[in-house]
């Protein structure tokens, strides 16, 4: 394996533990920063965080693919 590749594979994992704790730390907080919210609002809000959060990851990781393969040429 390249050192290149390497990087990469280290810089993906970086970003998918990176988005993995952000949704465990905040998304799984949200029932404590709105208490007196009714629990369909607070689950449609933890579900709106994690649809953005990999959505947001997917959008990262394609341009980190971008960039790794147009370093390669």
């Amino acid at each position: 394996m390249s050192g290149k590749l390497a990087a990469l594979v280290v810089v993906v994992w970086l970003m998918i533990l990176a988005v993995a704790g952000f949704l465990v730390v905040f998304a799984g907080s949200v029932n404590d920063l709105l208490p007196s919210s009714p629990r369909i609002a607070v689950s449609a809000v933890q579900a709106t965080i994690a649809v953005s959060a990999v959505t947001a990851l997917a959008v990262g990781l394609g341009l980190l693919k971008r960039v790794y393969l147009g370093k390669m040429t």
